[in-house]
């Protein structure tokens, strides 16, 4: 970089003299976060003459026809310097590099914003030959050159650096090997998840228990949650009886095996569902209705005693960790599905518009929404997936905040992305449909809730 260390290049190249080794000079890229500036670059030829008006002898070493560096050598040096020239004489014809980032995506071009999460394909149990097809696809949308972006240092790209994973403890993450249940998106169940179960049982009303969690079955119950609502399934844990639902419970400040409890709920054998058995209609006007759960009959919160609309106060309440998820379906129709597909809409890549539309969405739910509480997010994932046999895509939002209420309108608001998928895709067809706009999922409030299919 200029003013940075380009006085250093010639101490370099010297290293290789007496030392076998190949020093890479990379040109200065714009990624997202590093205050691109042009004339901080020094490019390829700019360095290449200096170094020559010390070492005039300086020769080009034959390299393979995929390899990224431009390669030089002085003669009678051990070493060999190399080139990485991104920006003033791209390699990209040759580029066979396909990177894996460390929360499971696939990139198929360093400067794209298009990922593919191979993460939920391996969840939800690929076979090889699926997962080559995925990747094969991939790689079949790479534009021609970066990621066919013609002002790089506009674009929005996240460094490989920046992938999170926090929100588990280290013995959590150790004991699942995955990323947190805050920033994973639901995923479809899989036939062998070690989720807890709890068998039938002939009771009336919901009964609960808890009993101590060591630190590695607390990291699996909470893996199991990020699979969404159809993890507890029957299809999904071991058949014990009728189908159950489990919820993990943080009962205190730290996250240490010790403090775990798991809470379970039985459900009697009935076609009713749980919250149909565990909510119950007021017996006369103004008297609550307590069942044995604890449960209190459903009251609009956002109703003064006027019956106007009024803000919630949450000021007495403290501050918890909250999680919420939501989904939206886009029913495209076979030809605008094929061309987002293809990577191929006059509007370009509407994946990645509309992830970050969702993305900024949830940011704006407290403008949207009226009588909603501004929260500071930890964290908004927006992930879209494509359904090849509804011609749909569809669209799961995750969101999570540190506060005194839940952040289920902001997860919700963040489908926005299906609005900017319809933006994306209108000129094509006018037949789209936006359709099952729901919560998913939502824990850390007085509730938790998760939708049963």
């Amino acid at each position: 970089m200029r003013g940075l260390n380009e006085d250093e290049i010639l101490d370099f190249v010297a290293l290789t003299e007496k030392k076998p080794i190949e020093v890479r000079f990379i040109e200065y890229m714009p990624f997202d976060g590093n205050k691109w500036n042009f004339k901080k670059m020094v490019s390829y030829q700019e360095m290449l003459d200096h170094i020559k008006q010390q070492w005039p002898a300086l020769e080009m070493v034959p390299t393979g026809h995929a390899d990224t560096a431009k390669a030089y050598k002085v003669p009678g040096f051990a070493g060999q310097v190399g080139f990485i020239t991104s920006m003033s004489d791209h390699f990209c014809g040759s580029c066979n590099r396909l990177r894996l980032t460390a929360d499971g995506n696939l990139k198929v071009c360093l400067f794209g914003n298009s990922e593919v999460s191979l993460r939920d394909e391996l969840r939800s149990g690929a076979s090889e030959t699926e997962l080559l097809q995925i990747i094969g696809a991939a790689v079949g949308r790479k534009k021609k050159q970066h990621a066919g972006m013609f002002n790089l240092s506009k674009m929005k790209n996240r460094p490989m650096i920046l992938i999170d994973c926090d929100g588990l403890s280290a013995d959590e993450r150790g004991a699942i090997g995955l990323q947190t249940a805050a920033s994973a998106p639901p995923h479809e169940p899989s036939d062998s998840l070690p989720v807890a179960c709890c068998q039938n049982t002939t009771s009336t009303h919901f009964q609960a228990r808890t009993k101590p969690m060591s630190g590695s079955d607390a990291a699996r119950l909470r893996f199991a949650q990020t699979l969404g609502p159809d993890a507890t399934s029957s299809h999904s844990i071991v058949n014990l009886g009728s189908p159950c639902f489990c919820t993990l419970l943080q009962r205190a400040k730290s996250p240490l095996a010790a403090n775990h409890r798991l809470r379970m709920y039985h459900r009697p054998s009935s076609s009713k569902p749980p919250a149909a058995q565990v909510m119950r209609q007021t017996e006369s006007p103004g008297e609550a209705n307590v069942d044995t759960a604890g449960v209190e009959t459903a009251q609009l919160t956002h109703m003064d005693a006027q019956g106007r609309a009024a803000m919630v106060d949450v000021g007495g309440k403290a501050p918890t960790r909250r999680v919420a998820s939501a989904r939206a379906t886009v029913l495209l129709g076979a030809t605008a599905f094929r061309l987002l597909r293809d990577n191929q809409l006059a509007k370009g890549d509407a994946l990645a518009v509309a992830q970050l539309a969702g993305i900024m969405a949830s940011k704006r739910t407290a403008t949207l929404i009226p009588l909603c509480h501004p929260l500071p997010l930890d964290h908004t994932s927006v992930s879209l997936q494509l359904d090849p046999a509804r011609h749909a895509a569809v669209v799961t939002a995750s969101c999570r905040t540190t506060g005194r209420t839940g952040v289920e309108m902001e997860a919700l608001t963040a489908a926005v992305a299906a609005l900017t998928l319809y933006d994306m895709c209108k000129a094509v067809s006018h037949d789209i449909v936006i359709t099952e706009v729901r919560l998913l999922h939502k824990t850390g409030g007085k509730r938790d809730f998760h939708h049963l299919p």
